[in-house]
């Protein structure tokens, strides 16, 4: 009996997973005008992860920078600051 409600509920469960899934693929003009309409303040990552399952992979790298603020550009001094430095040999300590 128990075999047999075992099988059953196996059954009842592949039922349920087997259905159509979703069409995956989404347009870029579907995918900018979603990041535009949502209001997440992750939305620039969800729309470059939809991105780059649909094959747009230019546009989901560009458009997972957008949310982060950018990089402090270089000025003269730090430029001369960096060329400046001498490396050196780490010392191992094992």
């Amino acid at each position: 009996m128990k075999v047999i409600y075992i099988l059953c509920l196996l059954s009842l469960n592949n039922i349920l997973i087997a259905q159509v899934p979703k069409e995956k693929y989404q347009f870029s003009k579907d995918i900018n005008a979603a990041i535009e309409k949502d209001t997440l303040a992750w939305k620039y990552q969800l729309g470059a992860t939809e991105y780059a399952t649909s094959g747009y992979y230019h546009e989901a790298l560009t458009t997972w920078d957008k949310n982060g603020g950018g990089f402090k550009k270089l000025t003269v001094e730090d430029s001369l600051f960096i060329k400046n430095l001498i490396p050196k040999t780490q010392k191992s300590t094992l």
